[in-house]
């Protein structure tokens, strides 16, 4: 008599865990934690030491900012 009743509660209990773990696996892939902000930190860094920095001939970026005050320059002469 005691083997149904404790079986149902079993299943309930393995039930309510296996929909609590699915719970929590869904609300952690939506968050970017620590590691993974990191990890896209150190990714942007390789990329830039590969290829440069991102922004380097970019329409505001430091080398058309230099170009622009080469011409100033040369145009004041």
């Amino acid at each position: 008599m005691n083997t149904p009743n404790r079986s149902m509660r079993l299943k309930h209990l393995l039930l309510a865990l296996a929909m609590s773990m699915a719970l929590a696996v869904a609300y952690g892939c939506g968050k970017r934690g620590g590691g993974e902000k990191a990890g896209e930190k150190v990714d942007d860094a390789l990329h830039e030491a590969k290829n440069g920095p991102k922004d380097l001939f970019d329409k505001d970026g430091p080398a058309e900012k230099t170009g622009e005050k080469v011409d100033k320059a040369l145009d004041h002469d």
